[in-house]
């Protein structure tokens, strides 16, 4: 799904270059749906019109996440996480109301920027904080929000690029002070996290957590953490190992937040 062609002629990949702007340069059909609804954003050069081998035009609402409520036990893990975020810091964190809640304790901050493969409604929120540093300051491989967040996806202070960029470990490693901030459904009793199953039912896709842990592991005054409830859709959070489960090793990470009164943190 591409944008209506500029005045240059290129259509741009929108909120969501993705997989979609790596495979694109490699493709020798390219067939492509221009959504007027799509706006054109920074980042990505995006594709000429000229390049396209067959195209067709139907405008298309965009995707809209739910907005989500945060609790009391969100804030207190966000509590705990957001101490490792300081002034000049570079975040990473996925969607929901951990995530959320992080980001809306980061509005005192300044000179943050944002590295990450999917920004919710909190990065738009943090936007206009004041918290963000000058200049393409929030770099996305995906915008997942609300209306708001994608009137906003223009703004000169994004930065959309696609997964070849926002998931690449090494050159995750090359950005300072880089702090990762995800979340798990459980933890089994060898100390692996489940991100994208719970029991032995999936409730997600897989995701990039483990490769911005391992990113912020390696770069310079880098911090990678997990955030996990006590119990996740009525279920405990701590199992027992389950053969052929997705999982997420704490191996690649430095500090896990549990929604208890205190934070324990667990070194891999």
């Amino acid at each position: 799904m591409l944008s209506p062609p500029d005045d240059w002629g290129n259509c741009s990949f929108g909120v969501d270059p993705g997989f979609g702007a790596d495979l694109w340069r490699k493709s020798r059909v390219r067939i492509a749906h221009i959504n007027p609804a799509m706006p054109r954003t920074p980042g990505d050069a995006g594709i000429p019109f000229s390049e396209l081998t067959a195209w067709f035009e139907a405008e298309q609402p965009l995707l809209a996440a739910p907005s989500v409520a945060i609790d009391d036990t969100s804030r207190q893990i966000a509590s705990h996480a957001v101490q490792f975020i300081g002034d000049g810091a570079t975040i990473q964190t996925g969607l929901g109301k951990l995530p959320d809640a992080v980001l809306d304790m980061l509005h005192d901050r300044r000179n943050l920027r944002i590295h990450t493969g999917l920004a919710g409604d909190g990065v738009g929120r943090l936007l206009h904080s004041g918290a963000l540093a000058d200049g393409k300051s929030a770099l996305v491989g995906c915008a997942i929000g609300g209306r708001q967040l994608y009137d906003e996806a223009c703004d000169p202070r994004f930065n959309f690029r696609p997964v070849s960029n926002t998931h690449n470990p090494a050159l995750l490693a090359q950005i300072e002070r880089l702090v990762t901030i995800n979340s798990v459904m459980s933890v089994d009793l060898f100390g692996q996290g489940f991100a994208e199953a719970l029991g032995q039912a999936f409730v997600s896709g897989p995701g990039g957590a483990s490769d911005f842990a391992r990113g912020a592991r390696a770069a310079q005054g880098g911090c990678g953490s997990w955030c996990c409830l006590r119990r996740a859709k009525g279920k405990a959070a701590s199992s027992p190992p389950a053969a052929g489960t997705a999982r997420c090793p704490f191996r690649a990470s430095i500090l896990m937040w549990w929604s208890l009164s205190m934070a324990r943190p667990i070194f891999g």
